[in-house]
């Protein structure tokens, strides 16, 4: 992970392993996440910035704490959760996004 969060510099998370979870990703500040791996579990919370996802597959699950909303954007899926919002690059040719609310 790269940034500060506290200063709002945007972070950038790699993964590559199979059957991982990433967690909060890094904060407040606008993040983005490329994951090569299977199975991934995305923790988020409602004040976690403006964060992208790149590489997130139909094995793939959301996990998202407060209220959200989705909205589908040309070939993206906008995940609104509380104030911040989540980009899933390339999900709307997935049959589904899996969600789950803590």
């Amino acid at each position: 992970m790269k940034g500060a969060d506290s200063y709002g510099i945007t972070d950038g998370v790699t993964s590559s392993g199979d059957r991982g979870n990433l967690n909060g990703y890094g904060g407040k500040c606008d993040d983005t996440i490329q994951t090569y791996g299977a199975n991934i579990l995305f923790n988020s919370t409602d004040d976690d910035g403006n964060d992208t996802i790149q590489g997130f597959r139909a094995d793939s699950i959301l996990n998202v704490t407060g209220t959200y909303s989705t909205l589908a954007n040309g070939q993206d899926i906008i995940v609104t959760v509380g104030e911040g919002k989540i980009t899933l690059q390339g999900a709307a040719a997935l049959d589904a996004v899996r969600r789950t609310l803590r």
